[in-house]
């Protein structure tokens, strides 16, 4: 009786396995289509990427930054894109003291399923301490339905919930301003997303990507020299042979921010219109 019971399970768990690993397959069966461009820049970070970088302004570019990403998920990306996209050769990242002293704590809603068979032991290792609920949130699963999809229509990369450019209407200066007090807490480099930067920094290395690092216009009332001077000087002694363009505090009039520390679709298109001019004439 008890051997009979021990089968079923046996039988019943290798359906189950059988099951799931058909239907993974099945989501990801048209993942290289999905996942090719033409583009050999590209474009990684935060909702400052996300809403700064407009990636039609810039040729041969894809910009696939999203809000509260951290590095994990830029890295994930960097492969995924990596890995269908040889011709990538160069990676601008987000870089600033927000993303670098703190790991964002929405990530569960980051995770897609295109990344499963990417990960390597040590991004199991680093989501099994760090950050179960990716494991367990219906908002990841939820990008299953682009995937399958696809299998009936045309399907752009941006459309699967990894990210992409997106014009920023919000017009939120004034109240942030008034609302605006600064911080006197000291900062320090959060070790999750140092981590996975090194990664970053690794992987672009192996894969001749050029790495750039790029810090997006924020609204001069931010202004915090002790906190520059700390982030200057952590790329100073940990990044020095990495390029750091620094457009954090470049002069644009206000009705080009969304809020302190985003800027909207005005402001996307002259920092574009820089970065284009910055990288095609150097």
């Amino acid at each position: 009786m008890i051997k009979k019971f021990v089968l079923r399970c046996v039988i019943f768990i290798s359906c189950f396995i059988m099951i799931i690993f058909l239907a993974w397959h099945f989501i990801i069966y048209n993942r290289a289509d999905l996942c090719k461009t033409e583009a050999n820049i590209l474009f990684l970070g935060n909702s400052r990427i996300q809403y700064g970088v407009n990636d039609q302004l810039i040729p041969h570019s894809l910009n696939v930054g999203l809000n509260a990403d951290n590095y994990v998920f830029s890295y994930l990306k960097l492969k995924l894109l990596k890995k269908y996209n040889p011709q990538i050769d160069t990676l601008i990242l987000g870089y600033d003291k927000a993303t670098l002293t703190h790991y964002f704590e929405i990530s569960d809603e980051k995770f897609h399923p295109f990344f499963w068979d990417i990960l390597d032991i040590d991004d199991w290792l680093f989501f099994i301490k760090h950050d179960k609920p990716i494991f367990m949130s219906p908002l990841s699963w939820l990008k299953i339905l682009y995937p399958i999809k696809s299998h009936i229509g045309s399907i752009k990369f941006q459309e699967l919930g990894m990210g992409g450019y997106t014009d920023l209407y919000r017009d939120k200066l004034s109240e942030a301003i008034q609302q605006y007090k600064k911080s006197t807490t000291s900062i320090h480099i959060d070790e999750l997303q140092e981590m996975y930067l090194r990664k970053i920094e690794q992987f672009c290395s192996k894969n001749d990507i050029k790495l750039i690092f790029l810090n997006m216009p924020a609204h001069p009332i931010t202004y915090d020299q002790s906190e520059e001077e700390f982030l200057e000087q952590y790329t100073l002694s940990h990044y020095s042979d990495i390029p750091y363009w620094d457009y954090e505090f470049v002069q644009l009039p206000d009705s080009c921010y969304g809020d302190l520390t985003h800027i909207n679709y005005k402001g996307a298109k002259i920092i574009s219109q820089k970065i284009k001019k910055e990288f095609f004439h150097n």
